[in-house]
């Protein structure tokens, strides 16, 4: 493999964690860095964890979801603005 395919590889799966765009808004929300967040987006994408994943739960070996927090959850309504606003653009 050459230097450059590599670099390309990685750079393809940055771009498709980029989809993690709940874990993304809920880390940014907590206060994490950017090199943080893009590796948890990484292992979400390996994983194959609903896009909706904000965080892995180690007790549990699960990933925690938008969907899994209570309907009255301050981080639903700024996820629902979030993919509202999202949708306008797209």
């Amino acid at each position: 493999m050459s230097h450059g395919s590599h670099n390309e590889e990685i750079e393809a799966k940055l771009i498709e964690a980029s989809e993690y765009k709940a874990l993304e808004l809920w880390h940014k929300t907590t206060g994490s860095q950017n090199y943080f967040i893009i590796n948890r987006q990484a292992s979400a994408k390996e994983a194959n964890a609903p896009l909706d994943a904000i965080y892995f739960h180690n007790d549990s070996r699960r990933w925690i979801c938008v969907s899994d927090l209570a309907p009255d959850h301050s981080f639903r309504a700024k996820y629902d603005h979030f993919i509202h606003s999202r949708r306008k653009v797209d």
